[in-house]
């Protein structure tokens, strides 16, 4: 019998074999998924109204041995009731980093209630990489903004901001969300690449209708019957909520938010280029190879024959180029940003060289050449959107603008359902493009507007990101978001309400704080237009309405007779509301009833 420590020699023939390591493919398997708990592409939260929090960290605490609690990226908590004599020991949670923001009583002008705190998880985010942006307390609203730039994130996604909310029951709620629109747009202008959710207790308020960009997640109750806590985040199908019991006796229960957003990686296969790398070199070598060509060798067997003589040619073209600089084969990935070139990818593995060395003199080194690089290649593909801009090529300038946001048109043909026929008649039986309703007080085209000045606005946020020159950003927010904006707005600019007008402008003012630049509103474009077209119809004699308006001349001036209406639909529609601007101008312009051509060119610096 060998005693311990003593090793006996075998005979390689009698040892014996390994069969593979026991249950190797579980334990990869395993491995692979407590990777990945920590990492998803978005951050699972846990979020609701604690009413007090102080008194339910020992539930809370509890809460942590469970797997859904341990894994979820945030918690989001309202109505803390913390104050500033509460220390934030009383308040941490073991491998969690928070961030609170107490009810400012002096600003609210209430002393109990309210408070927000946002938990990140450690395995999930670096607690060095959290950053509050905004602090917001007043009588309408409490918010709390942190960016969060986790471990893992897809590619498309700069990194996270969470938004924590709370208004009151007794709040404006049409104030509250101006400021949580404002404060949205802020940030979006800041960051365009970023995935925003904003989380909170909305109770009498929603945002669907100020933010339409957003999609809301949370479709179970939350306080009784009432669905009343609320989730919205930038990107749509990207969560699935889940009720769970209420912390303490809270009359809100937790809702859990699973990430189900796919990435773009993964929703989209790469492509496949061909491409050659040309150089000076190369260029050199082919001129040469084309100097020392017997060209009548190649053109005297095919005598009269074009076509002939033409696909010989390009075949010797193409091979000349082949030995030269052979075609190279690359794949494209959807995720790749387009100022990412080859030499910035070099200096990249560079640094990642130098990182497995161990050497940090050499890594820091290479740290300074990457930031140098990403630079220079950004600035490269700035001045070649400036120059597709300034070239006034809208289509190389737009299919630049789908590669920057990462938009891909969809493949695959729509089911022939009959929700998709009635979709697809309500969407090509518009009138002139407009949205008309039986009541015509055009809030639905409002509406139908705002949307899609909302989602062309982050076409501009991504030129903006790029320092586009502010020339530039105007001509591209003239083509692209007022040309929406401001389409028949001859039509509707008058009977629109003032809730509507007011939306518009408000995005209207988004828009100019993105180009750098006061744009004009809504009430002067459509009365510019309205009396632009009132000229050209009085100028046009074959117009249907041409004699209507001229009839309507006095005698003793310049002016038009206004006609009596007897509504306030007739009163602000198009030939009361165009006499009325008509009018208004006639003194303006000496009492000649004609425009003056405007020779000074606008200045738009």
């Amino acid at each position: 019998m060998a005693k311990a420590g003593v090793t006996h020699s075998i005979p390689a023939d009698l040892r014996r074999k390994p069969r593979g390591s026991k249950a190797g493919v579980k334990v990869k398997s395993w491995r692979a998924d407590q990777r990945r708990r920590f990492k998803p592409s978005i951050p699972s939260v846990m979020m609701g109204n604690v009413n007090a929090l102080a008194n339910k960290m020992d539930e809370l605490s509890a809460l942590i041995n469970r797997r859904i609690y341990r894994e979820s990226s945030l918690f989001i908590f309202t109505e803390t009731w913390l104050t500033c004599s509460t220390p934030d020991a009383n308040v941490e949670l073991p491998g969690f980093t928070s961030v609170r923001a107490d009810r400012d009583t002096k600003a609210c002008g209430k002393s109990k209630g309210g408070g927000l705190i946002v938990y990140v998880n450690n395995r999930w985010c670096n607690p060095g990489h959290v950053t509050v942006k905004v602090v917001l307390c007043c009588q309408d609203l409490e918010l709390l903004a942190v960016s969060l730039r986790p471990y893992y994130l897809p590619r498309e996604f700069s990194h996270v901001i969470v938004i924590g909310v709370y208004i009151p029951p007794r709040a404006d709620a049409a104030a509250a969300c101006e400021k949580i629109h404002s404060t949205t747009a802020k940030l979006q202008t800041q960051h365009p690449e970023a995935f925003i959710a904003i989380s909170g207790d909305f109770n009498h308020a929603t945002l669907d209708s100020t933010l339409p960009a957003f999609h809301q997640f949370v479709d179970c109750p939350t306080r009784k019957n009432r669905t009343i806590d609320l989730l919205y985040a930038n990107v749509k199908d990207a969560y699935t909520a889940t009720p769970h019991p209420p912390l303490g006796k809270s009359d809100h229960d937790l809702v859990h938010l699973q990430p189900q957003y796919t990435p773009l990686v993964q929703r989209q296969p790469a492509t496949r280029r061909s491409l050659r790398i040309w150089s000076p070199e190369a260029e050199d070598a082919l001129r040469d190879c084309f100097e020392t060509t017997d060209w009548s060798v190649l053109q005297s067997p095919h005598g009269e024959d074009i076509e002939g003589l033409t696909h010989c040619l390009t075949d010797y073209l193409n091979f000349c180029m082949d030995v030269v600089a052979p075609a190279r084969t690359v794949r494209c990935f959807p995720n790749n940003k387009p100022w990412v070139t080859r030499g910035v990818k070099a200096v990249l593995n560079k640094k990642k060289a130098a990182f497995r060395r161990g050497d940090k003199e050499a890594m820091k080194a290479a740290q300074r050449e990457v930031k140098v690089c990403l630079r220079d290649a950004k600035e490269s593909y700035r001045r070649k959107v400036e120059q597709k801009l300034q070239e006034n090529n809208m289509r190389e300038v737009w299919n630049g603008v789908k590669t920057i946001t990462g938009y891909k048109a969809k493949s695959s043909s729509e089911g022939g359902t009959l929700e998709r026929a009635n979709e697809l008649n309500n969407f090509f039986n518009r009138y002139l493009g407009l949205v008309l309703d039986n009541k015509l007080d055009w809030s639905k085209n409002t509406d139908h507007l705002y949307r899609k000045g909302q989602s062309r606005l982050y076409f501009l946020r991504r030129l903006r990101s790029f320092n586009i020159c502010r020339k530039l950003l105007w001509m591209f927010y003239q083509s692209v978001v007022a040309s929406v904006l401001f389409y028949a707005v001859v039509c509707w600019g008058g009977s629109t309400s003032k809730r509507d007008s007011s939306r518009l402008d408000k995005l209207i003012r988004r828009a100019g704080s993105v180009v750098g630049m006061k744009l004009d509103s809504l009430v002067s474009v459509a009365e510019e237009r309205t009396l632009n077209k009132l000229l050209d119809i009085m100028d046009n004699v074959s117009h249907p309405l041409h004699t209507a308006i001229t009839d309507q001349r006095s005698s003793f001036s310049d002016r038009l007779l206004l006609p009596r209406s007897n509504t306030n639909r007739l009163k602000n529609s198009f030939v009361p509301r165009a006499i009325k601007l008509y009018n208004s101008t006639v003194g303006c312009r000496g009492g000649s009833g004609r425009r003056k051509q405007d020779t000074t060119p606008r200045t738009v610096e």
